[in-house]
Order: structure tokens, then sequence, then C-alpha cells
């Protein structure tokens, strides 16, 4: 015996898959990138890990994530005893020059979509956006399971 008076089974039901680079998100990206150098404020990007709304839709349309205002600690509500851990939080003074940010790069996405629309063959122009490539199949990027554990049940020890 371990001591505890229960053991816990947990079943996976569901997992989302990696959101992998790609081109059409990472054209996406250079056009906020050239919104943020036309403003003075560095844009960068990444790969990370976790879990994202992008993961549900980035093999549907391009797909950009952390386009919100600078903070911290996404999804924690509590204060650890000793102040290691802080509890979620935002910059406000990040509002403004996110938002101008957004603004500019949806103006160079829509420009560049014209621009696309005018191009006699029908063709992208160089800086705007391809349609997105279909996933490619057995691609795995060390894939993390999404631990949405939607039912766990708890049994007595005998």
């Amino acid at each position: 015996s371990d001591g505890y008076a229960c053991q816990v089974e947990v079943e996976v039901l569901d997992e989302c898959r990696p959101w992998p680079r790609n081109e059409a998100t990472d054209q996406l990206c250079q056009l906020w990138k050239q919104a943020g150098e036309e403003l003075g404020t560095p844009v960068g990007s990444e790969a990370r890990g976790g879990l994202s709304d992008g993961n549900l839709i980035w093999d549907a349309v391009p797909t950009l994530d952390g386009l919100g205002p600078w903070g911290d600690n996404d999804h924690c509500s509590e204060r650890s005893a000793d102040g290691s851990k802080l509890p979620e939080f935002v910059e406000v003074s990040s509002f403004v020059p996110k938002a101008t940010l957004n603004a500019v790069a949806i103006v160079k996405l829509v420009q560049s979509s014209k621009a696309e629309a005018r191009s006699p063959e029908g063709e992208p122009q160089s800086g705007s956006l391809k349609g997105q490539r279909p996933r490619p199949k057995g691609m795995v990027l060390g894939r993390k399971l999404q631990s949405s554990i939607r039912r766990a049940r708890a049994k007595p020890r005998s």
C-alpha cells in the first residue's frame, strides 16, 4: 500500500495536434513584422510548446497567436505563499501599441489581398498570402498531448 485511500484513473478523450511552421503563417507573420518595423516595435516569431486556439485552425487559414497586450502568467489565478508565483497580469501600457501594430498589419493584409486580386495571372504577388497548404501526413513535431481530461473516476483502493 502506498498510503493513499483512493486510486484515480485518467482517460484522455481528445488530443490537439501540433501547430507546425507553414508557409502561409510565415507570410502572415512577415506582414506583422513589416508593420512593427514601420512603428519601431520589434515583432518576433518563435515556436512554443503548449496549446492555443491556433492549434485548431492553422491548417484551414494562416494563423498567428500572441497578438494581444503584453502580460504574463496566463491562466494563473493565484499567488504562491512564498510570492514566487504571481497571478496573471496585463501591462495596461501595452494596449495602444499592440492595437496600433495590429491595425497597421491588418491594413497591410488588406492591401496585399487587393494586390493579389489584381494580379493578371491570378498568382499571388510577392508579399501576399498564398492559400494554406494541406497538413503534411505523418508529421510529428515533439507532439504535446493535450491533457484535457474530461472524465476521471476515483475508485476506493482495495
